[in-house]
């Protein structure tokens, strides 16, 4: 089951921390290899959802989900492309349209 918390503490230095759980007293351990998206540091105060693991005898945070990272739209969406199409579509349709009153009107 996935809990959620914020993170107490962060050492960049040494790649990880700590995270607070409402209504837990003792702080979840975090490694910043365990942690997604490692280009944008984690920050204190961040939340985060996770499962509780067991390894080598302690509980860390494992399958971590950062909950207020916004997540980049990627550039081009097939929406996106259908637009972009759309005005070469328009001009080769308005440039048949004056063909053809080119032609009745003569």
């Amino acid at each position: 089951m996935f809990l959620e918390g914020k993170i107490k503490t962060y050492n960049e230095e040494r790649g990880f921390g700590f995270i607070e759980i409402a209504g837990e007293s003792k702080d979840l351990f975090f490694h910043i290899k365990d942690f997604p998206n490692k280009n944008v540091p984690p920050k204190v105060g961040e939340r985060l959802k996770f499962l509780k693991v067991q390894d080598a005898g302690k509980f860390k945070a494992d399958n971590i989900v950062r909950l207020d990272l916004k997540t980049e739209t990627p550039r081009h969406t097939p929406q996106s492309r259908a637009l972009e199409n759309k005005p070469r579509i328009t001009q080769r349709k308005q440039s048949q349209e004056a063909l053809l009153h080119k032609y009745v009107s003569i």
